[in-house]
């Protein structure tokens, strides 16, 4: 279990950096090299959870969608309705 938990935390690191150098240096710009080293990892943990540079570019797009799916349900709970309706027509 313990290594399941360092995979799940190496790749939701490599996640979260990739997020941030691509919204620093934009995609084409970004050096899979400078991702890796800012999520703490070596180059191959970052192929052996990412085929491409595209690969992981879903990757935080899947991420960035669930976050924003889980704040539209939190508000919606709180009476923000529209929030829910706003983004119900752009996943559908």
């Amino acid at each position: 279990m313990v290594k399941q938990d360092r995979v799940a935390r190496t790749r939701q690191s490599l996640i979260r950096a990739g997020a941030e150098v691509y919204a620093r240096e934009g995609f084409a710009p970004a050096s899979l090299s400078v991702i890796s080293r800012r999520a703490g990892v070596g180059n191959g943990a970052l192929h052996f959870h990412f085929a491409s540079k595209g690969a992981l570019a879903r990757a935080v797009g899947d991420e960035v969608a669930r976050t924003v799916r889980r704040i539209a349900a939190d508000a919606s709970g709180a009476g923000a309705v529209p929030c829910r309706r706003w983004w119900t027509r752009r996943t559908s």
